[in-house]
């Protein structure tokens, strides 16, 4: 066996190459640390960004009921020194209600219908969508000249909606329509309108209603 200078490599001592050893498994658990403190801190930056956005997207909607609420107090202002005029619906009576169903069971007249279309700003397109009709069917209605039972009582409902808006918001029929159109906090960013369809959803936009008037952040 030839003498280790002249076999062209080093021999190192076995207590060197311990020493040698260590100093690699340092430098390379150092490294892997290294990494993994570069991924823990792009974990926190990323969950900071992701509050951030969910904080932003909590104000955009407090922000927007704060507005509703705003635009509720203004309106109870006005009514103050104004009375709401509401939508007075010929044959339409929610205080005698044998009467009012005597009157939705024969089928409200074109007439009632149509009066209520204008004084409440809404297109025919949009209450034949609301009423669960195509607009050619909701033609027929007027060549007739009255709805059904139950398009009348669905129709019924969304009256006494508007009438109960008509005097929360101080008269004003256009802030009525947007706010029936547009998408509701308290009702899980559905619109009032499509509540306003069934008889349990009224009800939930009647608790809405009785909760802004009562200044009660919804």
């Amino acid at each position: 066996m030839g003498h280790p200078f002249f076999s062209g490599r080093v021999v190192f001592p076995r207590s060197q190459k311990r020493d040698l050893g260590t100093r690699r498994s340092v430098r390379a658990l150092w490294s892997r640390g290294l990494h993994t403190n570069w991924f823990a801190i792009i974990a926190r930056k990323l969950a900071i960004l992701a509050g951030m956005e969910y904080t932003a997207s909590m104000a955009a909607r407090s922000s927007a009921a704060m507005r509703t609420v705003k635009e509720v107090q203004s309106g109870q202002q006005r009514h103050r020194s104004t009375k709401a005029r509401g939508i007075d619906v010929a044959g339409l009576n929610f205080v005698d209600v044998p009467k009012l169903i005597g009157t939705l069971s024969r089928g409200l007249s074109w007439p009632q219908f149509d009066r209520f279309r204008k004084e409440s700003g809404f297109t025919q397109t949009e209450l034949a969508a609301f009423l669960g009709i195509p607009e050619r069917t909701l033609a027929r209605r007027r060549e007739n000249g009255a709805l059904t039972e139950s398009e009348s009582e669905r129709f019924a409902r969304l009256v006494e909606i508007f009438n109960a808006c008509i005097e929360l918001f101080g008269g004003n029929s256009e802030a009525v329509r947007e706010w029936l159109t547009a998408p509701a906090y308290g009702l899980n960013n559905a619109r009032p309108i499509d509540f306003t369809r069934s008889d349990y959803g009224a009800r939930e936009v009647r608790n809405l209603l009785g909760r802004l008037a009562d200044g009660i952040f919804s």
